[in-house]
């Protein structure tokens, strides 16, 4: 099974999983660590026994700033641990595609993810008049 780590900078990866599981309801393999936060201060401690605990499993960590200090991190650790998968800018809408999603293989997976996400990012004035605009040249 697939393992899904948000980790992020403060509360961010709590309110999101926590949103997540209020959609989906409890979800087993979602895991989210809150760096520099108290409870997690040591967070790359965390980040190294949460790999070294699931190192016969992939894991997708979803980072929230492409460079930042966490996903920097992470990024460090690539080469130790074959079975991760950094994943940045995460959104309710990633989280989500990647947990039910059927694709076949795990990049393909983490590709359609990237893809749903970007997909859910919309400047809605303009997405609504389009769709004014094309409901109203129907008629």
């Amino acid at each position: 099974m697939v393992q899904v780590l948000i980790c992020t900078h403060e509360e961010m990866a709590v309110g999101v999983k926590k949103t997540a599981e209020f959609i989906m309801g409890p979800q087993k393999n979602l895991h989210a660590i809150a760096a520099y936060t108290d409870e997690h201060l040591d967070y790359q401690k965390m980040i190294a026994e949460f790999l070294a605990k699931h190192s016969s499993e992939p894991v997708v960590v979803l980072t929230d700033i492409l460079g930042g200090s966490v996903n920097t991190t992470l990024g460090k650790m690539l080469d130790q641990y074959q079975n991760l998968h950094i994943i940045s800018g995460v959104n309710l809408p990633m989280i989500v595609q990647l947990l039910l999603s059927n694709e076949k293989t795990l990049d393909g997976t983490i590709q359609k993810t990237i893809a749903e996400a970007k997909n859910g990012i919309q400047y809605v004035n303009q997405t609504l008049t389009k769709q004014t605009s094309s409901l109203s040249d129907d008629f």
